[in-house]
C-alpha cells in the first residue's frame, strides 16, 4: 500500500460517506428474563429432548422433543430422534436443530407426565396426560405474547414451512393459530377463529431486496408479537437478517385481522404443525431447514428487545461493549465482564499503528495488523481509492486485476491509472511507453524489451493484437480463429504460411475439412492430434513410420518399431503383417496364414464375398486405417474411424483384418466406424441406399465374440453391429445389435438377444428379438467363436414370416445359414439420411468420440443387399463347396436350380449367357432378363454388368473381320462397368467385351 491517511476518529471517504463509528452484536438470550416462558438454545448434543432454559416456574415442567413423524400421530406417542442436533448455527450460538432432512420433523412441547413433570413422551390427547397447553399460559398483561426464532432455509418456493403452530385435529374451533413461511411470505393464520367464516390468512412478503432481502442458507430472525390492549387486537411480524451491524429487528407488517383466543387448548409445536393430516409429505408442514434460539415470551417485545444487542459502554473505557465482545470474546464460556476486562482504550493487541479506540472508530480490526484506519480490510489498498474505483472496499485486494491488463491494483494505485476497466482498459502502467502494459510484458516476456508491432511467436498477430485478444504472444498456437474455419490461426501459420504473405492470404488456403496430405484425416483432426497436415504423419501414426500407433502399442507396448522390422523373423516385415492382420510377434502367423494353423488362408473353408448384382454395399474392412472402401454398387466409403476403434484387428483366417470397436466400451470413447466424422447434428448424415425398391433388404456380417455370453459384462449396454441412427428423429432408421445378459429387455435372460429395431423416425417403433442358441446347440454362442449373423426382410409389409434372423457358427461343415427366428415386421424401413456406423451407434455425441454401445469383439465382411437372401445365399463359397467339380459352387447351384444338375457351360434360361459367367458376374441364372450384354449410352459410353475382382478384354472393329485390342485387362467395377473410346474412328465401329478367365 502507498501513502495513506490515518485519522483518529473517523474516515471521511472521497465519496462523501462517513464510515460507521459503531457496530452492534448478536448474542444468545439469557434465560433469567422474567417474561420468558420458553427458551430453547438447541445446543443439545446428546439425549433426545431440547432443554428449556427459561428460569420461571414453568421451566421445570416444559421441554421440547424431536420427533420423526407427524408431531400429532393419532393418540400414540411420537418417536424420539437423537440425530437432529449439531446443526451449524450462527457464529456465537453454539449449535442448531437440523429439521431439513424430511418434511415431517418438529419440536412438540412436552408438558405433562407423572407428577406433572415432562416424561420425554409426546401424547396427543388423553386427559391430564395430554401434551397440550392453554394459550393463556403463555400470555401476559393485555394477553400479550411473543414467539421468535432464528431460521436458515434453502429457498422460499416450498408451500409451507412452519415456525410455530397451536393446531390440532379436534375441530376448527380448537385449531388455534399457524405462524409459518408460505410461498415467499410470512403468514399468520388464526384458523381457529376464521376457518369457517371465510376470513383468510394475513401474509407479508419476505423482501428480495435491501438489507433484509432473503438469501438462501443464511440466518434470519423471525418473530410474531401479539397484544390486545383495551380490546384492540394487533399482531406484528418481524423479519431481520442476522448480522453484527443490526441493532434492532425490522417490522415486516402489522395486522388487526388475525385474533387469538386465550382459551384455546392444543399442542404447541415448533418447526411443524400439530395435527394428523394424513399421509404423504405434502400434507405436512415441516420447516425443512435449520432452527435456533427459539423464545416464547409473555410480553409484546419491541424491536430493540430481540436478539440484537444495542451499543453500550458499561465499563466506561470508551470502547463499546458490543465491539469488545465481537473482537475479544474467545469462547462461549467467557462472561461479558471477563471479556470487557481484557482491553482498554489505548490497548493495541495487533501491534499496528492504531490503538483500540482508533480502530473502533475507523472500523478496522484490532486483531489484524494489516487492518488499519484508511485500509480497514487490510488488502494493501487505500480505502478512499477503492471506494472511488470499486464503490466498496471489499470487492478487490492489492493483487487483484479486474481489468485484466496484468497490472495489479497496487501497481495501478501507485501509477494513478484506472484499475476498474471503466475507461475501456486502456489505462495501465506503461513506463517506456510502448503501448503495452508493463505488467503484461513482464508476465509474458520477463522484461520490457518488446514493442507493440512485434510478433515473436510468428502467429501473424502483433503483440498489441495479442494483448487485446488475451492470447499468449510467446506461443504460436495461442491465437484466434478469425476466419471461423475450425483452425487456430497460429496453427495455419505454422504449416501454410509463406514469407511475405499477408495473414488473410495464409488463412484462405485451408479449411478445417481440408486434407492437404491426402491421409484421410482432416486439418481439424490433425490439429487436435498435433500432427503435421502436410506429411505422412497423421493422428493414427504420429511417428510417421507406416505403423499405426495403436497397432505398435498393442503388439510391442511402444512406438519404437519400424515398418521394415521383423520381430518374429518370419517371411514378412512389420508393414506386411499389419496389412494382412497377422501377428508380428509370432513366427507361425504370416500374411498367408494369419491364424498360424498351417493352412493357407486361400485354402480355408470360407472366403470373402464377391459383390453380385444384389449387393448394395460390401465392406471387407481390410484397410487397417480409414477410409474403408465399399465394394458394392453403392460405393459408400466409411471415412471416419472414431477413438479406440481398430481396423487392424485380425479377422477369421482368409478375411485379413476387421474392425474391433470394443476398447473404451461403455464410455463415450467406444470405437465406431462411420461414413462421416460423427457430430451431434446433421453434418454427419450419410446418403446411402439400404433396401431394394420394394423395401427388401439383408444386413449381414461375421463377428467374433470377445465376452462370456452367459454372464453380464462390465457394461450391459447394447452391442451395435450395424446402425442407421441419427441425432434428429426424422433420420432414425434402424439398429441391428446384440443385447447382453443383464441389458435392457434382457435382465432375466440367460443368453444374449439378437435384436433389430425398426426406429421408423420414432413413430410406431418396432423391436424384434430372439435369444441366441446356447449349451449343446451346434450354433451355440461362445466366447472366442466366429459367427455369421444376418437379418433379412422380404419387403412385403405386415405379412407373416416376412422377417428372419440368421445366426451360424463358422466351421467347415456348414454350407448354409442357420435361421433362428421368423416373424412379422409391420413397416418398411423409412428412406432417410442417417448417421451410418459399423460397430457402434452414431448419435448423441460430439465429433471424434465414440458412443457407449460399441460391439465387444470383432466385426468384419459387412454386406447390405437389396433382397431378402435365402440360407443358401450366405456364407462363403470355397473349400469343398463344389462337390461335382463343375466350377459352380454347390450352394449357388442349389439356390438357383434346386440341385447340382447344371454345368458351367449350360444356359438354363437360354439368354445367351452361360452359367459360369452368370455366377462370376453375380447375375441371376434362372431369369432371362439378367444376362451379360453391353449397351451404348447417348453419350457414347459402353456399359455392361460387372463386379469387382474380375477383368474384361475390350476390342474394336470397323468391319467385323479384324479386331484390335483397346484394353486387355479392364478392371471390373461394382454393379456396372463403363468404357468410352478415347479415339473413336470416323464412321461406324463395333465393340466386343469379353470376360477374362
Amino acid at each position: 500500500m502507498k501513502s495513506q491517511a490515518n485519522p483518529l476518529v473517523a474516515v471521511v471517504l472521497s465519496t462523501g460517506m462517513l464510515w460507521p463509528l459503531t457496530q452492534a452484536a448478536v448474542t444468545p438470550y439469557s434465560g433469567s428474563e422474567a417474561n420468558t416462558a420458553f427458551l430453547f438454545h438447541l445446543d443439545d448434543t446428546s439425549g433426545s429432548v431440547a432443554a428449556n432454559s427459561a428460569s420461571g416456574a414453568a421451566a421445570s415442567k416444559l421441554q421440547a422433543l424431536t420427533v420423526d413423524g407427524n408431531p400429532l400421530s393419532g393418540t400414540g406417542a411420537a418417536t424420539n430422534v437423537t440425530t437432529l442436533w449439531g446443526g451449524v448455527a450462527f457464529p456465537g450460538f453454539g449449535t442448531a436443530a437440523n429439521l431439513s432432512g424430511a418434511d415431517d420433523l418438529g419440536l412438540p412441547i412436552d408438558v405433562t407426565g407423572p407428577s406433572a413433570v415432562p416424561d420425554g413422551t409426546f401424547v396427543a390427547s388423553g386427559g391430564t396426560n395430554a401434551d397440550t397447553i392453554s394459550l393463556s399460559s403463555i400470555m401476559g398483561t393485555d394477553s400479550a405474547f411473543t414467539i421468535e426464532a432464528l431460521v436458515n432455509i434453502p429457498n422460499l418456493t416450498t408451500a409451507s414451512r412452519s415456525i410455530a403452530q397451536t393446531d390440532s385435529s379436534n375441530g376448527n374451533d380448537t385449531r388455534g393459530f399457524q405462524f409459518r413461511i408460505s410461498n415467499g411470505n410470512v403468514e399468520l393464520n388464526s384458523i381457529g377463529l376464521f376457518s369457517n367464516n371465510g376470513t383468510g390468512a394475513t401474509t407479508f412478503a419476505i423482501p428480495t431486496t435491501g438489507a433484509n432481502a432473503f438469501v438462501a442458507n443464511e440466518w434470519f430472525h423471525i418473530a410474531l408479537v401479539y397484544t390486545n390492549a383495551s380490546g384492540a387486537e394487533s399482531s406484528t411480524i418481524y423479519w431481520t437478517r442476522v448480522n453484527a451491524a443490526t441493532e434492532q429487528a425490522s417490522v415486516l407488517g402489522t395486522t388487526g385481522n388475525e385474533g387469538v383466543d386465550p382459551a384455546w387448548v392444543s399442542p404447541l409445536v415448533i418447526g411443524n404443525e400439530g395435527r394428523n393430516t394424513g399421509s404423504g409429505v405434502n400434507m405436512w408442514e415441516g420447516l425443512r431447514g435449520l432452527i435456533d434460539e427459539v423464545r416464547i415470551s409473555k410480553v409484546a417485545r419491541t424491536p430493540t428487545q430481540f436478539i440484537f444487542t444495542p451499543n453500550g459502554d458499561t465499563d466506561g473505557d470508551e470502547l463499546l461493549d458490543s465491539w469488545e465482545l465481537i473482537h475479544f470474546r474467545e469462547n462461549e464460556s467467557e462472561t461479558v465482564v471477563q471479556v470487557l476486562a481484557k482491553q482498554g482504550k489505548t490497548g493495541n493487541p495487533d501491534g499496528d499503528s492504531a490503538d483500540n479506540f482508533t480502530e473502533q472508530n475507523a472500523g478496522s480490526d484490532p486483531n489484524n495488523a494489516q487492518s488499519i484506519p484508511g485500509d480497514i480490510d487490510g488488502d494493501g489498498l487505500g480505502d478512499p481509492w477503492e471506494i472511488t474505483h470499486f464503490g466498496v472496499i471489499t470487492a478487490q485486494d492489492g493483487n487483484g486485476d479486474p481489468d485484466n491488463d496484468y497490472a495489479y491494483n497496487e501497481d495501478e494505485e501507485t501509477a494513478g491509472t484506472d484499475p476498474s476497466g471503466t475507461d475501456g482498459s486502456t489505462s495501465f502502467p506503461d513506463s517506456e511507453p510502448d503501448g503495452l502494459s508493463d505488467g503484461w510484458e513482464l508476465f509474458r516476456f520477463d522484461d520490457l524489451d518488446e514493442i507493440a508491432n512485434g510478433d515473436p511467436d510468428h502467429d501473424l498477430y502483433t503483440n498489441a493484437e495479442e494483448y487485446t485478444a488475451g492470447t499468449d504472444p510467446t506461443q504460436q498456437l495461442s491465437a484466434l480463429d478469425s476466419d471461423t474455419d475450425g483452425l487456430n490461426d497460429g496453427w495455419e501459420a505454422l504449416y501454410f504460411h509463406l514469407t511475405g504473405e499477408s495473414r488473410a492470404t495464409t488463412l484462405a488456403k485451408q479449411t478445417g475439412t481440408g486434407d492437404p496430405d491426402g491421409d484421410h484425416y482432416s486439418n481439424e483432426e490433425e490439429e487436435a492430434a498435433s500432427t503435421n497436415p502436410t506429411t505422412a504423419q497423421k493422428p493414427s501414426d504420429t511417428d510417421a513410420d507406416g505403423l499405426l500407433d495403436s497397432w505398435e502399442q498393442f503388439h510391442f507396448t511402444n512406438l519404437d518399431e519400424t515398418g521394415t522390422g521383423n520381430t518374429d523373423g518370419d517371411s514378412a516385415n512389420h508393414s506386411a503383417e499389419q496389412a494382412a492382420g497377422s501377428n508380428p510377434t509370432l513366427a507361425s502367423s504370416t500374411p498367408a496364414d494369419i491364424d498360424g494353423d498351417g493352412t493357407l488362408d486361400t485354402e480355408e473353408a470360407f472366403h470373402p464375398y464377391t459383390a453380385d448384382s444384389n449387393t448394395l454395399h460390401l465392406w471387407h474392412l481390410d484397410e487397417v486405417d480409414q477410409a474403408a472402401a465399399d465394394a458394392g454398387s453403392g460405393a459408400l466409403s466409411m471415412a471416419a474411424l472414431n477413438a479406440n476403434g481398430r481396423l487392424w484387428a485380425p479377422s477369421l483366417a482368409g478375411f485379413a483384418t476387421g474392425l474391433d470397436p470394443s476398447p473404451g466400451r461403455g464410455t463415450l470413447t467406444g470405437g465406431a466406424l462411420a461414413a462421416k466424422p460423427l457430430v451431434n447434428g446433421t453434418s454427419d448424415n450419410a446418403t446411402l441406399t439400404y433396401a431394394g425398391v420394394d423395401g427388401a433388404f439383408t444386413f449381414e456380417a461375421i463377428v467374433r465374440i470377445d465376452f462370456d455370453p452367459a454372464v453380464a459384462p462390465a457394461t450391459v449396454n447394447p452391442m451395435q453391429i450395424l446402425t442407421g441412427e441419427a441425432d434428429e428423429a426424422a433420420s432414425r432408421v434402424w439398429q441391428f445389435r446384440l443385447v447382453p445378459v443383464g441389458g435392457a429387455g434382457n435382465t432375466a435372460g440367460t443368453a444374449p438377444l439378437l435384436e433389430f429395431i425398426n426406429l421408423h423416425a420414432e413413430t410406431a417403433i418396432q423391436s424384434l428379438s430372439v435369444a441366441l442358441p446356447i449349451s449343446s446347440d451346434p450354433d451355440a454362442i461362445a466366447q472366442g467363436g466366429w459367427y455369421h449373423v444376418a437379418v433379412a426382410y422380404n419387403g412385403t409389409e405386415a405379412t407373416a414370416d416376412n422377417f428372419k434372423f440368421y445366426w451360424t457358427l463358422l466351421d467347415s461343415t456348414r454350407t448354409q445359414a442357420n435361421e433362428v427366428f421368423s416373424g412379422q415386421m409391420t413397416s418398411d424401413l423409412i428412406t432417410a439420411t442417417p448417421d451410418f456406423t459399423i460397430g457402434n451407434e452414431g448419435r448423441d455425441f460430439g465429433s471424434g468420440v465414440g458412443s457407449t454401445d460399441s460391439f465387444l469383439g470383432v466385426v468384419d465382411e459387412v454386406r447390405i443387399s437389396d433382397i431378402a437372401r435365402t440360407p443358401a445365399q450366405f456364407l462363403f463359397a470355397g473349400g469343398d463347396d463344389d462337390s461335382d467339380n463343375d466350377d459352380l459352387p454347390d450352394s449357388w447351384e442349389t439356390t438357383y436350380f434346386d440341385g447340382l444338375a447344371e454345368i458351367a457351360t449350360g444356359d438354363f434360361e437360354h439368354d445367351g449367357t452361360d452359367n459360369l459367367t452368370e455366377y462370376r458376374l453375380g447375375l441371376i441364372p434362372n431369369g432371362g432378363s439378367s444376362r451379360f450384354a453391353a449397351t451404348r449410352t447417348s453419350g457414347g459410353a459402353i456399359q455392361w454388368p460387372s463386379v469387382t475382382g474380375v477383368t474384361f478384354k475390350i476390342e474394336r472393329s470397323i468391319n467385323l473381320s479384324g479386331w484390335s485390342t483397346l484394353e486387355a485387362a479392364f478392371a471390373g467395377t461394382a454393379g456396372t462397368a463403363s468404357y468410352t473410346d478415347p479415339e473413336p474412328p470416323a464412321g461406324k465401329a463395333f465393340y466386343k467385351i469379353t470376360l477374362n478367365p
